[in-house]
């Protein structure tokens, strides 16, 4: 297993373009790290475009004659992040960079710089500080992540280049924006003080408003599929799960009632809405959406271990609770009536939320921060990476883009959004 503490180094970004008096393609600036600066395991380098190039040649080796180098990449664009699985040792290492040509031909490389790999640095590959929020769930849309920030409202963050996130726009309001689905161009964000935002983000940089739902209920999870709106809420003592159709939202289709019980999130798939919730034990209920308007309940599952879940997440026939003090349970939901769990992870620390992507889960570990687990094997789970020290994952990492290999992961300890390599 893999640990590591952090220090979050900002990377400055200049634009520069080179050419070669000798002929041939020019070699780009090196512009961050700078030289000899103390970086993370898996360092973000970033260079100038070259005019013309297609592409470009990164080199880094721990000798300044690159005779064998540690890390080898062709990249088109012009930043580079080391992934986990290629974490650099301690020391000081050296990298340069060649522009290749229309012809792909590589020209000469830049002149090279420097950087020293500290023990206390993790896979942090950029940050955002958001000292004015509280941030909290967020949706990924392309380049652009929506954080539900609570009382600062709704804020958009552009991660098209990872290692500068940098704040495009925010919806603020009154309450207490909880949590957010992105379905194209429109944006669904709870408040937990009675209401329901629905907003255009077809600007990330201009979020309008277009209408609001009012429940009268404290409301939590949101999910949208099929035309329907389906949200978690609560009276204050008893968990709400209720349908909206979203042709006419002026009230709701459905409404079921958990009494005693907390509703905390609901996913929807194959016609089936998950909502996860319970009090003193984690629950997940399971209904059959299939007429939305006559939703029916398929089953029900009581956590024997405790906890009192705050998110699920679904592959298939299986459901993965986020059981707070009781881990993550693993449940086999292929028959929604006799629900059983063939395995759990269980952290030191409360589990907020997870993603699961093939046999490898994504776990926001509360102060235990993120944790990347591989569950192959449900009852004998592999902790792969576990990044904590400063970092607190509360309530949600996750963002996760697996195209690019990123998690994006709201820190409410450090009023922060991150940017981490989702590689191990």
């Amino acid at each position: 297993m893999k640990k590591w503490a952090i220090l979050l180094i900002p990377v400055v970004f200049i634009t520069f373009v080179s050419c070669d008096i000798f002929g041939g393609i020019g070699a780009p600036y090196l512009a961050g790290p700078t030289d000899g600066e103390e970086v993370g395991q898996t360092p973000a380098l970033s260079w100038s475009a070259v005019e013309g190039a297609t592409g470009y040649k990164v080199e880094i080796d721990d000798a300044d004659d690159f005779s064998s180098p540690d890390v080898t990449a062709e990249v088109t664009d012009t930043f580079y992040s080391v992934g986990v699985a290629d974490a650099l040792d301690p020391g000081t290492y050296y990298w340069h960079v060649a522009s290749k040509d229309e012809n792909n031909e590589y020209g000469k490389f830049s002149d090279a710089k420097s950087f020293v790999v500290s023990e206390d640095v993790g896979p942090f590959v950029g940050t955002l500080d958001l000292s004015d929020t509280y941030p909290n769930k967020c949706a990924v849309s392309g380049n652009t992540v929506y954080m539900a920030a609570k009382g600062a409202g709704l804020v958009a963050i552009d991660v098209s280049n990872p290692s500068n996130p940098a704040e495009l726009d925010r919806f603020d309001n009154e309450g207490v924006i909880w949590d957010v689905y992105v379905d194209g161009s429109t944006a669904y964000a709870t408040d937990n003080s009675d209401a329901v935002y629905i907003l255009d983000v077809s600007d990330p940089a201009n979020i309008k408003k277009l209408d609001e739902i009012n429940p009268g209920l404290d409301c939590r999870g949101v999910y949208v599929s099929g035309g329907y709106l389906y949200i978690t809420a609560s009276t204050g003592s008893d968990g709400v799960f209720q349908i909206y159709d979203l042709a006419d939202t002026d009230s709701c289709i459905f409404e079921a009632t958990f009494t005693g019980n907390a509703a905390t999130e609901v996913m929807v798939t194959d016609k089936k809405a998950y909502i996860s919730g319970g009090k003193t034990w984690g629950k997940l209920w399971i209904y059959d959406v299939s007429d939305p308007a006559n939703a029916t309940s398929l089953g029900m599952f009581e956590s024997t271990r405790g906890g009192g879940a705050l998110n699920v997440y679904v592959v298939g026939t299986t459901a993965y609770l986020s059981n707070w003090d009781a881990g993550l349970e693993i449940l086999d939901c292929s028959d929604p009536a006799n629900i059983t769990s063939p395995g759990y992870y269980n952290p030191v620390d409360a589990v907020y939320e997870a993603i699961v992507v093939g046999d490898i889960a994504y776990v926001a570990n509360s102060w235990g921060g993120l944790k990347i687990v591989d569950l192959s094997d449900p009852m004998n789970p592999e902790e792969l990476v576990s990044l904590d020290g400063d970092v607190y994952a509360h309530i949600s990492l996750l963002g996760l883009d697996m195209d690019d290999n990123y998690v994006y992961l709201p820190d409410n300890g450090n009023k922060a959004f991150h940017v981490v390599s989702a590689d191990y």
